[in-house]
């Protein structure tokens, strides 16, 4: 199983299992809170001898929302879930996650030619994932 199956399975009891990878477009903010995962970056270790199988790289977890207090939910279940997490989660051994920055806003879910305009709050999670490969 991939790394990113893996964290899907660890917030599967998060926003209802409303959990996506990358741009989620077909999520209806008026049907609940939703999270969606990003890699921001993800460099690789190396010895002398080449590369080793642990990886670090940094996760962006995105809850949005039409309200502050159904965001701020979510945002607390998915670091229950995550932070200070280490054990194996079907077959892939995740050696640490660690949150190193979070920050709460607001922006619009308006695409082109849209009708309704949702205005979504957010808060954002950078979090440090440590794996092997």
């Amino acid at each position: 199983m991939a790394i990113e199956e893996a964290l899907i399975a660890r917030l599967a009891g998060v926003a209802g299992g409303r959990v996506h990878w990358g741009w989620a477009e077909s999520v209806s903010p008026t049907a609940g809170p939703y999270v969606r995962l990003s890699w921001i970056s993800g460099p690789r270790d190396y010895t002398m001898s080449g590369p080793t199988r642990h990886t670090r790289r940094r996760l962006q977890l995105d809850a949005f929302g039409l309200t502050f207090s159904a965001v701020r939910s979510v945002a607390d279940a998915a670091r229950q879930a995550l932070s200070g997490f280490r054990g194996a989660v079907r077959g892939v051994r995740i050696e640490g996650i660690f949150i190193d920055n979070e920050s709460t806003g607001q922006e619009s879910d308006a695409g082109s030619g849209a009708d309704v305009v949702n205005y979504l709050h957010r808060h954002r999670m950078d979090l440090m994932v440590h794996y092997i490969e």
